[in-house]
């Protein structure tokens, strides 16, 4: 693994919480998570080109989680966790920014109770802008979809 990768992503994550038999693969900026068996297993194979869970992509000097990285990471997370209620979180898969002040800017995670929405940029303006492709959200149901 990438050692920048790991270190920025450790910014996000108790590191020895998590399970050891992941795996974090840098290429790009993409960040994918895999275990070391399907690594292994890869190696003896021919013509594997990507393999595991797209997890997060870098923005800079950042680290974003997808929408499966939130989910698979979530649990682990330290800080930078934002709980949203039900129609927060429908309309940050919507695709419009959370309102909350006083957070540490950068990136920040979404939570839904138990379920994780994935990755925005805190801003100054006290708000916490999607970092959702626009293809994974919600369509906005005014009878044109």
């Amino acid at each position: 693994m990438n050692r920048s990768c790991y270190s920025s992503l450790s910014r996000f994550l108790r590191v020895s919480d998590l399970p050891p038999q992941l795996v974090f693969t840098e290429s790009g900026k993409k960040v994918r998570c895999v275990t070391h068996a399907a690594l292994e297993t890869a190696a003896l194979m021919k013509g594997v080109v990507t393999m595991g869970v797209y997890a997060a992509k870098r923005i800079g000097n950042d680290y974003y989680l997808s929408i499966e990285g939130s989910q698979l990471l979530g649990p682990y997370l330290e800080r930078g966790v934002i709980d949203v209620s039900m129609s927060e979180g429908e309309s940050w898969m919507r695709g419009a920014p959370i309102e909350r002040q006083g957070l540490e800017l950068g990136i920040a995670v979404v939570r839904m109770g138990w379920l994780y929405l994935g990755s925005g940029r805190v801003s100054r303006d006290g708000r916490v802008y999607p970092l959702i492709p626009k293809e994974r959200m919600i369509s906005h149901q005014d009878g044109r979809d």
